[in-house]
C-alpha cells in the first residue's frame, strides 16, 4: 500500500517525487505485477494557505487520515505500507501510521526523498526529534534518494537505510534512441537545453546570461522546457529582444514526457544549474543523460550523485555566468569529448539510474518485508 504523493500515473509530473512516484507505481506493476497488487491509501490536501485557517482545519486533517489509515489496514490487511515522507506536514500522521502498523503486523518502508530531508531534521527540535527516531525505529526499512543521507541517518537516528534513487523507465525510453551529437557546421547553432520549472532558483537566469555570451563567438539555440515564472518573465523577456542571428531562445513551456525527450535528442548539452533549496535527484538531468547528452550542473542537492566527470561537469559555483560560458566554449571546442561524456551518460543512466538496476534494489526491499510478514 502506498501513502504519498503519488500523482495520476498518466499525467504530467512535476518535482523529483513525482517523477519518482510515478516510474516506481508503473514499474511493480509491470515487473512484479504477479508478486506484488498495489494501494493507494487516501489522504487529505490542505488547501488553506493562511496560518489560522491552516491551523483549524488541522486537527480535522489529522483524524480523518488516521481514520482513513486505520480502515483501509483493517479492510484491506496489506503487507507492507510504504511511505513517502512528507516532512513538515504530515510527521504526526506518519507517527501514528507507522506504530499504528506495528501494532497490526504491517510491514512499512518509510521513504525519505527530495533534497530538504537534513534540513528539516535539524530544525525540530527535541519532541521533533523524538518523533522522526520513534518513526526510523519502528520502521521495517528506511531508504534514501540521495547519497549523503546514508551517512546522516545512520549517525543521527542509527538506522542503515538503502538508497533507492530516482530512475528512469524503459518504457519512456524504447522510442527514442539517443542523441547523434552531430558536429554543426560554421552556421548552425549549438543547441543548448534545460528542463524544469523555468525561475532563478533552478538557474536559468544564470543560463540566459551564459548562453547569450557564448552567441558573441558562435551561434547559439537555447531552449527552455518548462512552466514560465513570474520571477522570471522580464528576464526572459529581456532575452527574447536580444534574440538574432546568433542567438535564439525557444520556450516551448511545458510538455509531455514523449515530447521533450524528442525534443532532447536534438540538442547538444543539458545545462542544470539548480540553487533550489529543495533540489533532490533531477529526473530532467536523468532524462537527458539518457538521451545521450553530456550535463553541466551544478552540485546542489544530489546531482553530484548522478553527474559525474566522465559524463558531464559539475561546477562548483552555479552562479557564475562567466564560469559557466567557458565551460560550453571547451565543450563546443572539443566535439570527440562531447560525444564521449554524451555516451558515457547514456551507460551511467542504463547501469545505475535505469529500471533494471533500481528494480533489483526495490524487489529485495519488498522481499525483506516479506519474510518478515510471514
Amino acid at each position: 500500500m502506498l501513502w504519498g504523493p503519488f500523482p495520476h500515473e498518466g499525467g504530467v509530473f512535476g518535482g523529483g517525487i513525482g517523477g519518482y512516484a510515478r516510474c516506481n507505481s508503473q514499474m511493480l506493476r509491470s515487473r512484479l505485477s504477479r508478486a506484488v497488487t498495489l494501494r493507494r491509501l487516501p489522504m487529505t490536501v490542505p488547501r488553506f494557505h493562511g496560518r489560522i485557517l491552516a491551523a483549524l482545519h488541522l486537527v480535522p486533517r489529522l483524524l480523518a487520515d488516521c481514520l482513513a489509515l486505520l480502515v483501509t489496514l483493517l479492510r484491506d490487511r496489506p503487507d507492507v505500507l510504504h511511505i513517502t515522507a512528507l516532512y513538515w506536514r504530515s510527521i504526526y500522521r506518519e507517527a501514528y501510521a507507522v506504530a499504528l502498523c506495528r501494532l497490526l503486523g504491517v510491514q512499512v518502508i518509510y521513504d525519505l526523498r527530495a533534497g530538504t530531508f537534513i534540513d528539516y531534521a535539524e530544525s525540530r527540535g527535541p519532541f521533533g526529534t523524538a518523533l522522526l527516531r520513534l518513526i526510523m525505529s519502528l520502521s521495517t526499512e528506511v531508504t534514501v534518494e540521495g547519497k549523503k543521507y546514508v551517512e546522516y541517518v545512520e549517525r543521527k537516528f542509527g538506522r542503515t537505510p538503502t538508497w533507492i534513487p530516482n530512475f528512469v523507465l524503459d518504457a519512456d525510453l524504447s522510442s527514442f534512441p539517443p542523441a547523434e551529437l552531430r558536429q554543426p557546421g560554421p552556421d548552425e547553432p549549438f543547441r543548448i537545453a534545460f528542463t524544469g520549472y523555468l525561475i532563478p532558483d533552478k538557474g536559468v537566469d544564470v543560463l540566459l546570461r551564459a548562453a547569450h555570451h557564448l552567441s558573441r563567438r558562435f551561434p547559439v539555440e537555447l531552449t527552455l522546457i518548462g512552466e514560465q515564472s513570474d520571477r522570471i518573465g522580464e528576464e526572459l523577456e529581456r532575452f527574447r529582444t536580444l534574440q538574432s542571428n546568433s542567438f535564439r531562445l525557444v520556450t516551448p513551456g511545458r510538455l509531455e514526457l514523449p515530447e521533450v525527450l524528442s525534443t532532447l535528442r536534438e540538442q547538444h548539452v543539458f545545462v542544470f544549474l539548480s540553487r533550489f533549496h529543495g533540489e533532490g535527484h533531477s529526473n530532467a538531468v536523468s532524462e537527458a543523460m539518457a538521451m545521450g547528452l553530456p550535463v553541466v550542473a551544478s552540485r546542489h542537492g544530489f546531482l553530484a550523485d548522478v553527474v559525474t566527470d566522465e559524463c558531464g561537469v559539475v561546477l562548483s559555483d552555479p552562479r557564475d555566468a562567466v564560469a559557466v560560458t567557458e565551460v560550453l566554449w571547451e565543450l563546443r571546442s572539443d566535439w570527440d569529448r562531447l560525444r564521449r561524456l554524451g555516451r558515457s551518460a547514456r551507460e551511467r543512466i542504463r547501469t545505475e539510474f535505469g529500471e533494471g538496476p533500481v528494480l533489483g534494489k526495490t524487489e529485495a526491499l519488498y522481499q525483506r518485508c516479506a519474510r518478515r510478514a510471514a
